[in-house]
């Protein structure tokens, strides 16, 4: 009989990424911030979804955009079991935003991802 097991994710193999991105968008000339954690199961989609949000987020061009600032971080596994960030990506007004986010986007496919609890694998009972 064949029957399907959920695989427990690798915890200890430190310098994985957890599948977590963080999104630290600050707005001071309108007086916003954002701290965003994003999670997928699709580390592609992850990506997008940051994106997505930073987009949506930042004004298209004014006052609003002075002084605005955006980092991209994924958390990663420490050896001590706990988690940290790695920077992927950093923005600032007057930067290209594409090639910041296109930076991010490189930086997290590289990262070795630690395996995620929705993979299934089978076994003989």
């Amino acid at each position: 009989m064949r029957v399907r097991k959920l695989r427990e994710p690798d915890r200890s193999t430190p310098g994985r990424a957890t599948g977590v991105l963080i999104c630290n968008l600050a707005l001071p000339a309108i007086e916003e911030s954002f701290v965003i954690r994003f999670f997928a199961l699709n580390p592609d989609r992850t990506m997008a979804s940051v994106r997505r949000f930073i987009l949506k987020k930042l004004p298209k061009s004014g006052i609003g955009l002075e002084g605005a600032i955006f980092a991209i971080s994924a958390e990663v596994r420490r050896p001590s079991r706990g988690v940290g960030r790695k920077q992927l990506a950093r923005w600032r007004s007057g930067d290209q935003i594409q090639r910041a986010l296109e930076r991010a986007a490189s930086e997290w496919a590289r990262l070795p991802k630690e395996e995620w609890p929705g993979e299934a694998v089978e076994i003989d009972l």
